[in-house]
């Protein structure tokens, strides 16, 4: 029996929720659903990974009215709709038939929800937590690299890094000794402030390509 479960990176939390399949043969995320830490461990997410598979089991009930049916996930969560569980968040699916363990990356769908993307992280069942765990941090990797960068998208990805707040401004303006961005007319400029003046400036079309350069830009200043 193949089972599967359905993740979602969201803030500071990954969110495993187990889904299993109906008398009717449709799948549900049913739960359970728990929580890790962005920090976690590659073991400790690879254990969270089998924890969420392990559930995963055929013949619950099939709703009856689809309109009472609500997944414990949204209630987990803390939200109302499935809009708002997805707004700003990473989205990918695990299964496994007993031999293989697969994780497929998705990304937003214009008209809402998630798309999966081509291509899956495959390892055998019988893989190491941490090779489980790792693969999931490459899966959602590879989730990122399929949004478009805007800077909110920017501003998460910068607090993942821990980099001190005065570093560098997202709204632009001359601070002193910070990386800064911001849009200037029609385009967007990425610059170093020192001292009331503006070093370093680069100036781009469009708001991911900014976000893009001035993320790389600081994480090799820093890291």
């Amino acid at each position: 029996m193949k089972q599967s479960a359905s993740i979602y990176k969201r803030g500071d939390r990954y969110w495993f929720c187990t889904v299993s399949k109906t008398t009717a043969g449709v799948g549900l995320l049913s739960g359970p659903v728990f929580s890790m830490p962005l920090d976690s461990t590659e073991h400790a997410l690879g254990e969270a990974v089998i924890r969420s598979l392990n559930a995963s089991e055929a013949g619950i009930p099939h709703p009856t009215d689809w309109r009472k049916f609500r997944s414990p996930i949204l209630d987990a969560v803390g939200v109302k709709s499935w809009y708002a569980l997805e707004k700003g968040a990473y989205h990918c699916s695990a299964e496994t038939d007993g031999a293989i363990i697969r994780f497929v990356p998705s990304q937003a769908d214009d008209g809402g929800g998630f798309a999966f993307k081509r291509g899956a992280f495959e390892m055998p069942a019988t893989s190491s937590l941490e090779t489980i765990g790792r693969r999931l941090l490459a899966t959602f990797q590879a989730c990122e690299n399929s949004h478009p960068m805007n800077l909110a998208g920017l501003e998460e990805k910068l607090a993942a890094l821990n980099l001190p707040k005065d570093a560098y401004c997202l709204t632009g303006g001359l601070p002193n000794e910070a990386y800064c961005i911001e849009r200037h007319d029609n385009a967007w400029r990425v610059y170093y402030s020192e001292r009331g003046t503006r070093s370093a400036l680069k100036l781009f079309e469009s708001e991911e390509e900014a976000c893009q350069y001035f993320y790389a830009w600081i994480s090799d200043a820093h890291l």
